[in-house]
């Protein structure tokens, strides 16, 4: 599968967007809570920053796989080329 890595919004995402966006990427982690929960929002949050901010998906996608984060056994940045 091939994906645009310069894909950008046209405009920031709305509140409703922006918390389904949030809610269907919860959804498909394994989060225990406490310090899994807080990681994940924390870094859920700088990624949907960086879209709203328009930031190419490359670029998010390459931030969040410099990050090397993974929450429940979740890899972000497949979260983040999916969106």
């Amino acid at each position: 599968m091939s994906v645009n890595t310069q894909l950008t919004l046209p405009r920031p995402l709305s509140t409703d967007e922006t918390d389904t966006l949030r809610d269907l990427l919860t959804q498909q982690l394994n989060i225990s809570g406490g310090d899994d929960l807080d990681d994940a929002e924390n870094l859920l949050d700088y990624a949907i920053d960086m879209i709203d901010s328009g930031e190419a998906v490359g670029h998010v996608t390459d931030e969040v796989s410099f990050i090397k984060f993974k929450s429940g056994g979740a890899d972000w940045s497949y979260f983040v080329f999916m969106y």
